[in-house]
């Protein structure tokens, strides 16, 4: 069952962190298997609240949620950086099942905020461009490597039936894990002409994407997003606030 959770740590109120800093300071909690080419979680950048941060850590394995929750028992510290934090609470923001996420209809209009850098990796180059092929190729290959059975099928010759109609933002000269990497930041709004098996492949996609994230690098805070869907009606996920 895929799960977003706030983390909420008590200290330093604005702070900047290296994202490889707040990657280990949850990774060595929660990963198991460190050469894994695929990431069972996202974290994202701290967050500021009065008394402290928030990291919104995306759980993609049923057993993390049990896993992170032993790991900060009781007034567990925790270090991001130079800067020191006492874990105060975790907060369940939604919830879903696989099953939920790969059912239902899809509208055939979608924006996407993208809250951090989306940066797309292709053998040795990366491109901030969000095109609709390298969104579902990525969010593909990691929802068959987590839950195959209820993986949608799209590939790049049907993705390119989905197209950009509108684009707001941009391209960000950012930190990360190993070097300085460019990553789009603001929106962008996908289309679909019609209703087909691409469209509800598409739509389902994005629906991971909410909780997976999109792009490389998502377990080090890249590709967070909000998805707005429009079209035919969607099944509302299980939501916790």
């Amino acid at each position: 069952m895929p799960v977003v959770v706030d983390l909420l740590l008590k200290g330093p109120e604005r702070i900047s962190v290296p994202v490889a800093a707040t990657h280990a300071a949850i990774a060595r909690r929660i990963d198991a298997d460190h050469h894994a080419p695929v990431k069972p979680f996202t974290i994202g950048p701290p967050r500021s609240r009065p008394g402290g941060v928030v990291l919104r850590v995306g759980l993609l394995d049923d057993a993390l949620a049990d896993v992170l929750d032993l790991s900060f028992a009781g007034n567990a510290e925790i270090r991001l950086g130079r800067h020191f934090f006492t874990f105060a609470s975790a907060q369940r923001v939604s919830a879903t099942r696989w099953e939920h996420l790969a059912d239902g209809a899809t509208g055939g209009r979608w924006t996407v905020e993208f809250l951090t850098p989306a940066t797309f990796r292709r053998g040795g180059r990366t491109s901030p461009w969000p095109a609709p092929e390298s969104v579902a190729r990525g969010l593909g290959s990691r929802w068959r490597a987590l839950h195959p059975e209820t993986a949608p099928a799209l590939d790049d010759r049907q993705a390119r039936s989905i197209w950009v109609s509108d684009v707001r933002g941009e391209s960000v000269a950012v930190s990360g894990p190993d070097a300085v990497i460019s990553g789009f930041v603001g929106t962008v709004t996908y289309r679909a002409d019609r209703a087909g098996d691409e469209a509800v492949a598409f739509g389902r996609l994005l629906r991971f994407a909410t909780f997976g994230g999109i792009g490389s690098f998502t377990a080090f805070g890249f590709g967070q997003v909000a998805v707005r869907e429009s079209g035919m009606a969607r099944p509302a996920a299980e939501s916790v606030e």
